[in-house]
């Protein structure tokens, strides 16, 4: 029973670390893609 819990939070945790740096990494590349076609005001 533990150990089934166990794996699954492990599984739980990669996923949601895979999610997160899914997102920070396409976040990063929009704000790289974006910022130089902001206008200095």
């Amino acid at each position: 029973m533990f150990k089934t819990v166990k794996t699954n939070l492990l599984r739980f945790a990669s996923a949601l670390f895979l999610l997160v740096a899914a997102t920070g990494a396409s976040t990063a590349c929009w704000f790289h893609w974006y910022q130089p076609k902001v206008p200095e005001k």
